[in-house]
């Protein structure tokens, strides 16, 4: 009897975007940000030293926040003293979700 051929091992190489997804900048922590601070998309692309398409990008999750953008937004929270995982809490409580 003929033996069956084995199947081969499913490899799931990394993809970009898939990488990108764990940085600690996405999509909901980039708005939840610039929502804390009070500030349109133009006003908070201009006090980081961007185009507003950018922050939209971001906030759409098309593309992430990466190299010096991750350090000013890191300095920028800290500064305002933004704790992301109180503001998501926060915001859920008042939708009642």
């Amino acid at each position: 009897m003929p033996r069956k051929p084995k199947e081969p091992a499913k490899v799931k190489y990394p993809t970009r975007r898939s990488r990108q997804k764990s940085a600690a900048w996405d999509a909901e922590r980039v708005k939840a940000l610039r929502e804390f601070l009070g500030l349109t998309q133009t006003q908070f692309a201009e006090e980081l030293g961007i185009l507003q398409q950018t922050v939209s990008q971001w906030e759409c999750g098309y593309h992430y926040p990466k190299g010096a953008s991750v350090k000013v937004l890191t300095m920028v929270s800290e500064k305002a003293k933004f704790n992301y995982g109180e503001a998501a809490s926060s915001e859920k409580s008042e939708t009642g979700t």
